[in-house]
């Protein structure tokens, strides 16, 4: 799982983006997003949201907001991005800007036009100044991750999908790089 640390220091220090949604927030790190972007303002609000039930406990177990900030987590997942931002509502207010993280996740995501669809979704809820933060492999950057992924589906019921950089650039087309 990739990290979200270093988007989040530049989101919260550089950007000032004080809200933050974590889609497939994965098992925190050492120097959790949250605790970066609380740091940097106590007054931050985040929202995990991961679908695996030890995930969430770990977030749950683990997560101490600041009196002035809010961390929440929900039990949603990334193929249903509409009840997702409804559940995260009540946390983030999408009349301001918001962080979207998306770390990882979308691989995980069989067809191309569905990922493209799920992050055309969370981009339209988003206000002027917010920001998307994805990460996912491109097959085109090693011939090896090919046999490695193969290896992983073999063995796994969560498919991995690898998308060229093509691909992976038409998932956030339209939009600025950072």
């Amino acid at each position: 799982m990739i990290s979200t640390g270093a988007p989040v220091h530049f989101l919260a220090l550089e950007a000032g983006v004080r809200q933050f949604l974590d889609v497939g927030t994965g098992l925190p790190g050492v120097q959790a997003g949250r605790d970066i972007a609380q740091s940097v303002d106590p007054a931050c609000r985040i929202v995990h949201v991961d679908h695996d039930p030890m995930v969430l406990s770990h977030v749950r177990a683990f997560s101490r907001s600041t009196p002035q900030g809010a961390i929440v987590a929900l039990d949603a997942k990334l193929t249903d991005p509409d009840a997702l931002l409804a559940r995260s509502a009540p946390t983030l207010d999408f009349r301001r800007p918001v962080a979207v993280l998306v770390p990882s996740t979308l691989p995980f995501i069989p067809s191309t036009e569905r990922a493209a669809a799920i992050v055309a979704s969370l981009v339209a809820a988003l206000s002027p100044g917010s920001y998307l933060a994805l990460c996912h492999v491109a097959s085109d950057l090693d011939p090896a991750l090919a046999a490695g992924v193969e290896s992983w589906n073999k063995m796994s019921s969560q498919q991995f999908t690898l998308r060229s950089r093509t691909e992976v650039a038409g998932l956030i087309a339209g939009l600025d790089l950072v």
